[in-house]
């Protein structure tokens, strides 16, 4: 099926070649190192391991645009080399690739089509990804995102260290009716696979729709429904009541108001229906191992969605902060539904025309839904300097602390510094074709 897409992707790009002269490919490389200290590489409270590590890697940014067809892949790849623990090596990956038809918005005027590839090899997953606590995040928040998927990360929660794949593929399809009224509808699905015992491999479907009018110049209302369904593969967390597959349905009211110019808001919230399926093991024969399994009744809960934003802009920088509260497919660390509620923080703001900083604040209290075999609060406070020495060149250093108390075997209690020195250099754009 991958073969297919791909193949279908390179036929239209060559169609797109041949029939358009305007076409452009352009390339963009880059290439950083890092100097990294941490107090507690492993992140075990039990047996902390310091140590000194260095992180390097390409980046890649390529695009293909004409009139009819946008493609865009960005590749980013990390090798780590610690001194004093050379098992914790690794060389982790991170894949993006978006693919735009404006053709088809000519055709059928008001249609938008986008499909998404991710794929992503780490060594540890982040526990506040796709947040304004982000240490990647540029500073925007989607709050429909955050709201209708499953967040990629681990909800909150900080794991010890285990190589982990994931895969993240979709399809948007937008259409404005009007020029106040326009919806999406989406189908993504995710995969999961730990390469470590302890943790839970998954697969997450997940569908929706929303619809957005625009009241006033000033403030938009919309409304979505999304349904998602998780199947957990691999049994390395078997116990009694394991849960098989969950399902859950979101319904949500939105709002965003612009305040002023630079100060914008919203708000959504609705409620979330949850259902899991889960089997228990009755009766196992010694002799052969035969195990026989019952179904368990169906668990269903309810629970509310709330996501609140607010941004505030000014010339010299940019402050945020958010509330969400979700449920997501448990992140790896357990075979049942998780449900989180966060706050995160992030100011950045511009020291000089050369040299700008950051801090960042995120909180976070996961649970299970069922059972209460998870059960974390934790927090990430991070400060840093970023450097611009010339066009093509930038430094950063930054610090991040992290305290994390937590019931649950992959979740563990933690204290954790680390420090961060690094540079990045990147080439002129390379420009194959006009």
């Amino acid at each position: 099926m991958k073969k297919t897409f791909v193949a279908t992707i390179a036929m239209i790009v060559s169609l797109s070649i041949v029939e358009n002269a305007l076409a452009i490919f352009t390339v963009e490389s880059g290439f950083f190192v890092t100097e990294t200290y941490t107090d507690n590489l492993f992140f075990s409270d039990e047996q902390k391991e310091d140590d000194f590590g260095t992180y390097l890697g390409p980046i890649l940014n390529m695009k293909f645009e004409n009139p009819d067809i946008i493609i865009g892949a960005e590749y980013r790849g990390t090798v780590q080399l610690w001194v004093n623990n050379s098992q914790a090596n690794t060389y982790s990956q991170n894949s993006n690739i978006t693919l735009d038809l404006p053709f088809l918005e000519k055709r059928y005027r008001g249609l938008s089509v986008q499909v998404i590839e991710n794929f992503s090899f780490t060594p540890q997953l982040d526990a506040f990804s796709l947040s304004l606590a982000d240490e990647n995040n540029t500073g925007a928040i989607d709050t429909q995102a955050s709201q209708n998927s499953d967040d990629p990360g681990t909800q909150g929660a900080f794991t010890s260290r285990a190589n982990v794949f994931q895969n993240l593929a979709g399809l948007r399809l937008g259409y404005d009716w009007t020029a106040r009224l326009t919806s999406t509808l989406s189908y993504q699905n995710q995969y999961t696979h730990f390469f470590s015992t302890g943790f839970q491999d998954s697969m997450t479907h997940t569908g929706s729709g929303s619809a957005n009018y625009q009241l006033t110049n000033e403030a938009n209302v919309g409304v979505s429904y999304s349904f998602s369904q998780t199947d957990y593969k691999k049994n390395t967390l078997r116990t009694r009541g394991q849960i098989d597959r969950s399902r859950t349905h979101r319904a949500t009211l939105s709002l965003f108001y612009q305040f002023s110019p630079s100060l914008t808001g919203s708000l959504s919230g609705g409620p979330a229906i949850t259902t899991m399926n889960g089997t228990a093991v009755v009766f196992e024969d010694p002799d052969t191992g035969e195990v026989t399994i019952e179904r368990v009744t169906n668990e269903k809960l309810v629970t509310a969605l709330i996501n609140a934003a607010l941004t505030k802009t000014y010339q010299q920088g940019q402050v945020g902060l958010s509330y969400v509260q979700n449920i997501g497919n448990g992140g790896g660390l357990l075979n049942q539904p998780l449900e989180s509620k966060t706050v995160t923080s992030r100011w950045s703001h511009s020291l000089s025309r050369r040299l700008g900083s950051f801090i960042s604040f995120a909180w976070a209290k996961s649970k299970s839904l069922s059972g209460g075999s998870l059960n974390t609060t934790s927090y990430r406070i991070q400060a840093g300097l970023n450097q611009n020495f010339a066009s093509w060149l930038t430094g950063n250093f930054s610090y991040s602390y992290i305290n994390q108390n937590s019931d649950g075997a992959a979740a563990r209690d933690a204290i954790v510094n680390q420090f961060f020195l690094g540079l990045t250099a990147n080439a002129p754009p390379w420009r194959l074709w006009d």
